[in-house]
């Protein structure tokens, strides 16, 4: 049965070094990734199809233990891609779901409905 948490607590129910999806679109859970930025402890792969115009959350923000994956690149993701803590993965969209499925393989999403 579901239960109803705060965003300050999803930080803390995120295993270490999880892959977690992050949502994209108008729908991006940015109060959840602001909630895991201002603990400051993540240390999880973040994976995301965000849209660059439409999501423009930093995930190098996230913590310097965290990495991420991002099929499409933004200027909000900059200083990640340049760090290397960002990693662009350029896929067609089609493609997008089987390399979640057989190679990425998220344990945790984050989404917003």
């Amino acid at each position: 049965m579901p239960i109803a948490i705060t965003p300050q607590e999803v930080p803390h129910l995120l295993p270490p070094g999880a892959c977690v999806y992050v949502q994209a679109g108008a729908a991006q859970p940015t109060t959840l990734l602001e909630a895991i930025r201002d603990e400051g402890t993540a240390d999880q792969h973040f994976v995301t199809a965000a849209f660059p115009g439409i999501n423009e959350f930093a995930l190098d923000s996230l913590g310097p233990a965290t990495r991420s994956t991002v099929f499409y690149a933004s200027r909000s993701l900059a200083a990640g891609l340049a760090s290397g803590q960002v990693e662009h993965l350029p896929l067609h969209h089609s493609q997008i779901a089987s390399c979640l499925l057989d190679a990425l393989r998220p344990q945790v999403l984050l989404v917003q409905v």
